[in-house]
Order: C-alpha cells, then sequence, then structure tokens
C-alpha cells in the first residue's frame, strides 16, 4: 500500500524521489542526495524507488531537484540522462534487451516460471512508451515504467510493478557504466552474462529475447 501512495503521489507531481522512507529507518535518506554528499568518484546521484540512491561515474547529466528528509529545503543536483533514441531500431533492441533482462533477473532471484517472460515482455513494452513520450532521464523513466505497470497483474510473481520498474532503472544505468549502490556482485555479473548470451545468439542469427539467454531454464 505505501508502495502505491508514493506512486500516486509522483503522478500528481507531489513527491520528489529523494528520500525513500517504505521500508523503515534503515532506508532514510539523512540528506539531500547530492553531488556533494556522493564519494569523489561520483559524477551524479538519484534517489530510486526501493533503493536509496545510486551513484554513477559516467554519461550525460541534467539538473534536479532533490528533497531533505530533515529540514525539507531543497538542493540542485545532477541526474542520469540515457543515451538519446535514434531509431526505431535501436529502441527495439533496448526492449529485447530489457525483457531477457528482466525475465533472468526475476528467474534467478526466485524459481523459474512462465509469468516472468511476460513480466519482461511488459517492462520492455513500458519502457519503450516512456521513450517514445520523451522520457530520457532515468528516474522520469522509473515513474512512468511503474505506473503502465499498475495494470500488469503479478499475483502469480514475486514482485510488483515498482520493483520491476526500479529493477529497469538499475539495469540501464549498470549498461551505462554506472556504479549503483546496492547491487550486488551477482547483479552485476549476470547483467554480463546476459550480454554475453545475447550478442551470441545475435552471431548466430537467433532472436533475442530466445533460448537459453532467457533464463527460463537453469543449469
Amino acid at each position: 500500500a505505501g508502495i502505491v501512495i508514493i506512486m500516486q503521489a509522483a503522478l500528481r507531481g507531489s513527491f520528489r524521489p529523494g528520500v525513500w522512507t517504505q521500508r523503515g529507518p534503515q532506508h532514510q535518506i539523512a540528506h539531500p542526495c547530492s553531488a556533494v554528499n556522493a564519494p569523489s568518484t561520483s559524477g551524479c546521484c538519484i534517489g530510486l524507488v526501493i533503493k536509496p540512491y545510486s551513484m554513477c561515474k559516467t554519461g550525460k547529466r541534467a539538473p534536479t531537484v532533490f528533497s531533505s528528509s530533515s529540514s525539507g529545503s531543497s538542493t540542485d543536483v545532477e541526474s542520469f540522462m540515457l543515451p538519446p533514441i535514434t531509431s526505431d531500431n535501436q529502441l527495439q533492441q533496448d526492449k529485447n534487451w530489457l525483457a531477457v533482462q528482466v525475465t533472468t533477473w526475476l528467474n534467478e532471484e526466485w524459481t523459474p516460471l512462465d509469468i516472468h517472460a511476460q513480466v519482461g515482455e511488459a517492462a520492455g513494452e513500458a519502457y519503450v512508451a516512456a521513450r517514445r513520450a520523451g522520457e530520457d532521464e532515468v528516474g522520469g523513466v522509473l515513474l512512468a515504467v511503474g505506473s503502465q505497470l499498475l495494470v500488469f497483474d503479478f499475483h502469480d510473481t514475486f514482485v510488483n510493478g515498482f520493483e520491476v520498474a526500479n529493477k529497469v532503472s538499475e539495469l540501464l544505468m549498470l549498461r551505462a557504466g554506472c556504479d549503483v549502490c546496492c547491487t550486488s556482485v551477482d547483479d552485476r555479473e549476470r547483467v554480463l552474462r546476459v550480454d554475453d548470451a545475447l550478442a551470441g545468439l545475435v552471431a548466430g542469427g537467433a532472436a533475442p529475447g530466445s533460448g537459453s539467454s532467457s533464463g527460463s531454464s537453469s543449469s
């Protein structure tokens, strides 16, 4: 219920993702999420749903405003901008990449289920819709994907739409070379492993999203 309330507030424009308290005090940000408070290797910082914040080493940045959890004041920080979409073919490739990555994450994090491929496909389609609507900042994409996934029936899964939307934003940032906080070695290794599997499928003439790269079977 807390996630739905946060999402509704975001859609009304009254929520700014610099402070996240759904999982209790241990996940609250005690200071504005700003570049000056991040390690020196960090180029930008963005508050993400579920994850407190992420630090990007690379990529284009655009100014945004995040709210302080203590004083309620605002601080200008830099948020991560996704690379521009140059063609419909690129957008389709991104959709397929996300679909396979999300499906593999769900299968390996929990257990292989047929519905996980449907979740991955829905996540990819939501991303495409967000980019076509002009969203190019990762926080905006996160909120757009989360809102589109509200109509998906997650009853037979172990996740909800906002967790999937957060994973989409995490995957996009990892692919761009960001140092995303709260990710594990397994998370990063999985992205690279799926990338290699997809590259092998393309080289072999298979369509991305088919075969073992979807994570539908475990070894």
